[in-house]
């Protein structure tokens, strides 16, 4: 019976968390209208083609529930207008696992140059989709690189050094223990060695408990403040680097909608800042 039931990695649209329609909040609205100049009347369906041709190129949950349209970094408060002002006066940002590009979209509609930003991302069909998405190929400015951050070699050899703010954006929780270690000592080598104050920034699915468990095809961590503390002691015994770190867990990401049937109560949106000493 439930060797039939669709699993994450389906690009089956029945699936719980495939949405048919879709309600656009005002920021990312006001992003498609006033920056990408798509008309009103236009933006449902603009959006819902570009998500159905990103299903196909890997169907991620998030991409199924239009998550690239809430702009998560522009909705941290305690974070995003000190993150703006930042890049505005010269700092450099990367975005790992940018997706669509929706966070660097909006960095440029808030004022930062786009020359200060570049995104990473697994899978380069995203990058294409995110100009269509957008239809700003020839005006971004910013730069967008298909790399994988378990790696380390390529595209971040060339980022040594180079970057003040890093995003791990919603990809912390697809790693097991041991990975998350290696994807933080990969983010702390594209950091400025040299500079009081570098940070990365992030959001991932937690867990109240902080525990392992089964994520698709693997064995993941997902953490709540207390593990995630811990992990970042870890990092920072392995770089010789020290931090202060934030981390939160809140019911973002609709956690509690049901639709993601892999969830349990105990489910929830991890938040986390560590900024160097």
């Amino acid at each position: 019976m439930t060797a039939n039931v669709p699993r994450v990695g389906s690009r089956d649209q029945t699936v719980k968390w495939f949405d048919k329609t879709v309600t656009v909040p005002p920021q990312a609205r006001d992003l498609l209208e006033n920056y990408s100049r798509v008309s009103a009347e236009d933006v449902e369906n603009h959006v819902i083609a570009l998500r159905d041709k990103a299903w196909e190129v890997w169907p991620y949950p998030c991409l199924g529930q239009f998550r690239f349209l809430e702009l998560n970094l522009a909705g941290r408060a305690d974070l995003y207008p000190r993150l703006v002002a930042r890049l505005r006066g010269g700092d450099r940002f990367l975005d790992v696992g940018c997706c669509l590009g929706q966070d660097i979209r909006k960095l440029v509609h808030d004022g930062v140059p786009g020359e200060n930003l570049v995104g990473a991302e697994l899978n380069g069909g995203f990058i294409d989709l995110g100009y269509e998405l957008f239809r700003d190929r020839d005006t971004l400015g910013a730069r967008f690189v298909t790399a994988d951050i378990l790696d380390g070699e390529g595209a971040w050899r060339g980022f040594e050094g180079q970057m003040d703010v890093v995003q791990l954006g919603m990809i912390l929780h697809l790693f097991s223990w041991d990975e998350q270690v290696k994807v933080f000592e990969h983010a702390i080598r594209v950091l400025k060695s040299d500079t009081k104050g570098a940070a990365i920034i992030g959001q991932a699915t937690g867990n109240v408990d902080g525990l392992p468990g089964p994520s698709w095809d693997k064995s993941t961590f997902r953490h709540n403040a207390a593990t995630f503390t811990k992990l970042i002691d870890e990092v920072s015994a392995k770089t010789g680097t020290e931090w202060d770190v934030k981390a939160s867990l809140d019911e973002g990401l609709s956690i509690f909608d049901g639709k993601r049937t892999w969830d349990d109560p105990k489910t929830r949106r991890l938040l986390f800042e560590i900024e160097k000493r």
